[in-house]
């Protein structure tokens, strides 16, 4: 394989968005294994070419490459003409595809090589993360990926879990007091400025030794969120006592 297919093929290949979208979409099937995730399986490796190489209805997608790399390419194709049309006729004989055959003809008769260079890197890549030999590490790299991605979502999952946990205990401890975990309700507790509840009974003595320690501005920390609560007067069922 020439130097300009392998570079740009190695470059699609090691892109991290798309080894994102292979995970996603093989992740997203019905069925599938670890060996999928390393690309053992003939199933992986045509999904991971696919995503690669077709967009959503199928065809092949355009060079989205810099313009160095395109010219390069442009110019392996003019070079390469009949060698790239042999090559991709030659892979569909073989697979008895002969439907593809005959667009491959219809393609070379209206010399639209897009189309012919579309096929021609899709069965590139099928051959090199099919191959036997091991030289450019291909699979281990995106398997490392991949593992990087699954340890990301089973984070994800787990900080999930821990909010819905959070929130379940939360909504269970919404009527508990914070000082002595006993229930409330609105006739036995009183809400501070900054928005938390507690039993009458136990916040009161937590005023009145404010008030003995300065009767001028007497204050507490709330036992939640350590915020000053200002004593301007205490509501009780017989009276209110102003400091």
């Amino acid at each position: 394989m020439t130097c300009v297919i392998t570079n740009y093929l190695l470059s699609e290949i090691f892109n991290s968005q798309n080894i994102e979208k292979f995970y996603k979409t093989l992740t997203s099937a019905h069925y599938y294994c670890e060996d999928d995730f390393k690309l053992k399986t003939n199933y992986a490796i045509l999904l991971f070419i696919n995503t690669l190489f077709l967009d959503k209805d199928g065809g092949y997608k355009g060079l989205i490459v810099p313009h160095a790399q395109q010219c390069e390419l442009y110019e392996y194709i003019a070079d390469n003409r009949l060698k790239i049309f042999h090559y991709v006729t030659f892979k569909a004989s073989a697979h008895n595809d002969l439907t593809g055959l005959q667009l491959l003809i219809d393609e070379f008769k209206k010399d639209n090589w897009i189309v012919l260079f579309g096929h021609y890197l899709y069965d590139k890549a099928l051959d090199l993360l099919s191959s036997k030999d091991d030289y450019f590490d291909i699979k281990n790299k995106i398997y490392a990926v991949i593992c990087s991605l699954k340890e990301a979502q089973v984070i994800k999952e787990a900080e999930k879990v821990e909010a819905k946990k959070a929130e379940l205990l939360c909504d269970a401890c919404e009527n508990d007091c914070s000082i002595c975990l006993d229930t409330m309700d609105i006739t036995n507790s009183i809400t501070t400025l900054c928005k938390h509840s507690f039993h009458t009974k136990c916040l009161y003595p937590m005023f009145d030794e404010a008030v003995k320690k300065n009767t001028k501005q007497p204050k507490i920390s709330c036992p939640l969120c350590r915020a000053d609560v200002f004593i301007k007067s205490k509501i009780t069922f017989n009276e209110i006592v102003n400091y």
